[in-house]
């Protein structure tokens, strides 16, 4: 969606399932920041819960948590004030935190992105939740860097992620 200006917004999605003709909506509101300066941009970060394993359907304890050994897929947006950046500049690292503690994060890597979209890209990043992490809630930071400029243009998003 393009917004006109910074400020708060109610976005109101509908679906329907062509199988069944069952409908769902959801609602949330959404803040829009005002930008500043001309670097990247990053939107929220979406999971995309996955709840089969090959062709089996594997029901989910609960929406939105994981198990160790799990891959946790999730998308986003980068965007830019200034001149669209050039995606083969572009990586990310995923780092996972406990009570304001870093326990994991992954090696830096080129950002898989949908090259399409003429205003910016919509990017996908996964990771295997790793053993031997206790139960409970985590936080996940994506880092996207241009790495011919990490000082300056570097943006991550924070996303809730709950191992059961």
């Amino acid at each position: 969606l393009t917004v006109p200006k910074p400020g708060p917004y109610r976005v109101r999605v509908a679906c329907m399932d062509e199988a069944t003709g069952k409908i769902g909506t959801a609602g949330d509101f959404v803040p829009i920041p005002p930008a500043k300066g001309a670097g990247l941009r990053m939107s929220g970060i979406v999971f995309q819960h996955d709840l089969g394993t090959d062709d089996h359907v594997v029901p989910a304890f609960l929406p939105g948590v994981y198990a160790a050994g799990q891959v946790a897929r999730f998308s986003f947006q980068i965007a830019s004030n200034g001149p669209k950046p050039k995606l083969e500049r572009l990586e990310m690292r995923t780092r996972l935190f406990r009570d304001g503690v870093e326990v994991w994060h992954s090696a830096a890597a080129p950002l898989a992105a949908d090259t399409k979209k003429t205003e910016g890209y919509f990017a996908a990043g996964s990771l295997e939740v790793p053993k031997g992490l206790d139960p409970g809630k985590y936080l996940v930071r994506v880092d996207v860097e241009d790495k011919d400029a990490p000082d300056t243009a570097t943006v991550w998003q924070w996303a809730k992620l709950n191992l059961r």
